[in-house]
């Protein structure tokens, strides 16, 4: 857990403390674990027995002969997968177990979009959905599971599509873990006024003088 910011501030004269009160206020930023794990996968079409929630089983399996893959079923023009976590998260990465027993190469260039527009499978809007990163698919590195760093970007929905018009073109994913901050806020509402009058040094504001005592 990690102390992201804070304040210290006077609220008005109506609070429980009146003009004596200080409110010191703070936000923490929590990671979550794996988020896709709760979502609902979906994809253009499915080949054989490889549906879309393959790819959120938490198994970085990636033969697909082993079953725990999804796959598209070929032959079709811009295949796409998503997963909607069915909530908005602040996303920071996404890992990407691509098939590693072949062909790992047709997942490159696929684009990583992460946003909350779900008309037409958010495949129209870019603006809405922006790009996180595009897949390269490395012969050296298809067996691995890939990290992609998103920026702290917020979003409901997690998709795979290729930017321009592809045909014959499959997508295949092993496994897609998503992870996230949690953020909470906090206000701590109390007396401080005291510091006021009692303050040796009275050209001192008693708000920064209780700023350093909390920093100590």
């Amino acid at each position: 857990m990690l102390i992201i910011g804070w304040t210290l501030s006077r609220p008005s004269s109506q609070s429980i403390f009146g003009p004596f009160g200080c409110v010191f206020s703070f936000l923490l930023a929590y990671p979550l674990p794996n988020v896709a794990l709760k979502g609902k996968a979906s994809q253009s079409s499915t080949l054989s027995f490889s549906d879309a929630s393959k790819a959120i089983d938490g198994r970085r399996n990636s033969f697909y002969g082993s079953g725990y893959c999804s796959h598209t079923a070929g032959d079709e023009t811009d295949p796409w997968w998503r997963v909607d976590l069915q909530k908005k998260f602040i996303i920071t990465t996404v890992k990407v177990t691509n098939r590693g027993d072949c062909c790992h190469e047709r997942l490159d260039g696929a684009e990583i979009r992460i946003g909350n527009e779900p008309r037409n499978n958010g495949n129209n809007n870019s603006s809405k959905n922006p790009s996180c990163c595009c897949v390269q698919a490395s012969p050296q590195q298809q067996t691995q599971t890939h990290t992609f760093h998103c920026n702290d970007r917020v979003g409901r929905y997690i998709q795979f599509i290729f930017p321009h018009v592809v045909t014959n073109q499959w997508v295949k994913l092993c496994e897609v873990e998503v992870y996230s901050l949690l953020v909470l806020v906090f206000a701590i509402l109390f007396a401080c006024g005291c510091f006021t009058n009692s303050s040796p040094h009275p050209e001192t504001n008693s708000d920064d003088m209780f700023v350093f005592m909390l920093l100590i």
